[in-house]
């Protein structure tokens, strides 16, 4: 868990768009935006094209989930390397957060080499699979367990999730300013107050120093 909060309700972070609202009280981690931003640069500096997409994962209803993150932590591992082994260089971000009453649930962004995929749909199914094994669930992708984030979260609107951020083209800086407004909705503060003391509540790929990424 973060020892300290700082927090905002502006509209932009460092002059990217961001999920907030200052009527409504919607405000951001600004330390988890800023991890989240280094993820995006280091990105962008080590691949030509960055193809960015997010899922949620949640626990069934009828289960008690354990308070510590070692589910989450194990189906990360094996995603993570499920990636990789398809050679597409994946960084991620995730955040843990809870309702009162509720088992705890996790929001994950993930960037990967635009050179080798350009569509999330077969990337999300595995996600859906390999979160169900690692509940002992029939991996069979019929518990709706996984959130293929395909709605905006403020308005509900139907989008298409994966956004291929392309050096080579005009509207690079458009795309990816997209990108970070759809992240930042990991970094909001509503949610996370429950997480338990010792419990990490934000995860992501580690980078090489000169980019800072501490929990």
């Amino acid at each position: 868990m973060l020892s300290e909060r700082n927090t905002t309700t502006d509209s932009t972070y460092q002059g990217y768009p961001i999920l907030t609202d200052e009527e409504k009280g919607y405000a951001i981690d600004t330390n988890i935006m800023q991890k989240i931003v280094n993820q995006f640069k280091y990105a962008e500096c080590e691949k030509s094209k960055v193809f960015f997409y997010r899922f949620d994962l949640r626990y069934p209803e009828e289960m008690q989930a354990d308070p510590d993150n070692d589910h989450f932590k194990h189906f990360m591992s094996a995603y993570i390397k499920n990636l990789s082994r398809k050679g597409l260089d994946p960084q991620y971000v995730a955040v843990r957060e809870q309702k009162s009453s509720e088992n705890q649930h996790y929001h994950v962004g993930i960037l990967a080499d635009g050179q080798r995929t350009r569509n999330c749909h077969d990337h999300l199914i595995k996600a859906e699979r390999l979160w169900e094994h690692e509940l002992g669930l029939e991996a069979d992708g019929t518990h709706g367990l996984v959130d293929f984030c395909e709605k905006e979260k403020k308005t509900g609107k139907k989008i298409e999730n994966g956004m291929m951020m392309d050096h080579c083209k005009e509207n690079y800086e458009t795309v990816k300013a997209e990108c970070i407004r759809r992240a930042s909705y990991l970094a909001k503060v509503n949610q996370k107050e429950l997480t338990p003391k010792g419990q990490h509540e934000y995860f992501a790929s580690k980078m090489p120093k000169g980019y800072t990424n501490n929990d």
